[in-house]
């Protein structure tokens, strides 16, 4: 596509799909963004480099005085699907003994495709409940596992962990590429302790009832606690990472950093 004046992209590791949007003007007014309608399958490049792989959600077009025209489209990747629609074809929604990857691409009816860099174990059994799409069912089981469904420029959805592998390169204050950059804090949702609860699918003894363990932020500094109920049959060992993960995901979110950079690459 070319002839826009605008172009967005917004990626995150905590989203499955990435965002876009574009807009155009007279008299940058080209036949791509004439014959772009809602649904219209369509890619961003920056030069070589694919940014987004999707589909338009939405289109305006506006008319103004003096022959003005301006076109906006927004859309996802190709992910959207995945996250918007419901596997129909799924006899029993249930899958059993197999990885969280082999239950996703089960559960792929529309071909998003998903992959991981991850190291995963089977899971004795992944129930869909009625109602739910592909997406809400993964992305539940992954959030026990403490993973995140991340979306990828070819439109895939990819398993994997926050902080696994670090950028070759820096953004050091006062040097290129940095423009300009802000600092936030907050400790409005940080909590301590994270109480961890869940039960076994088996058992009625002690250590299938009502278990408990608890993970401490001491940056707290005070009494703020904060029950979470483990998703599934849940052990020890799952009640502790849930619980690590529930901390360590709201002390991320507790400092935030936004930079401008000159340019797309380093």
């Amino acid at each position: 596509l070319r002839g826009f004046q605008e172009v967005n992209v917004s990626r995150s590791a905590k989203a499955a799909a990435s965002a876009f949007g574009f807009k155009a003007t007279n008299p940058a007014w080209t036949e791509d963004a004439f014959r772009l309608r809602m649904g219209a399958a369509v890619q961003l490049m920056a030069g070589s480099d694919l940014m987004a792989d999707g589909y338009i959600d939405d289109y305006a077009g506006d008319h103004g005085e003096g022959g003005n025209h301006e076109v906006r489209c927004s859309g996802r990747s190709k992910s959207q699907d995945a996250i918007d629609c419901h596997p129909a074809k799924h006899k029993t929604g249930r899958v059993e003994k197999k990885t969280l990857l082999d239950a996703a691409k089960e559960f792929d009816e529309v071909g998003v495709g998903f992959t991981t860099d991850q190291q995963l174990k089977p899971i004795d059994k992944i129930q869909r409940n009625p109602g739910e799409t592909a997406f809400a069912t993964i992305e539940w089981y992954a959030r026990r596992e403490g993973l995140l469904l991340q979306g990828q420029p070819d439109g895939k959805i990819k398993i994997t962990k926050a902080g696994t592998k670090r950028h070759a390169g820096a953004l050091v204050e006062g040097k290129p590429p940095i423009k300009s950059f802000k600092v936030s804090f907050t400790v409005k949702d940080k909590r301590s302790p994270v109480v961890a609860r869940g039960q076994r699918a088996l058992g009625t003894d002690k250590k299938a009832l009502r278990q408990e363990i608890q993970e401490f932020d001491p940056s707290v500094g005070r009494y703020r606690p904060l029950v979470v109920f483990v998703e599934g049959d849940a052990d020890d060992e799952k009640l502790k990472k849930r619980a690590k993960w529930e901390v360590s995901r709201r002390a991320g979110n507790a400092c935030t950093v936004s930079v401008t950079v000159a340019g797309w690459r380093d």
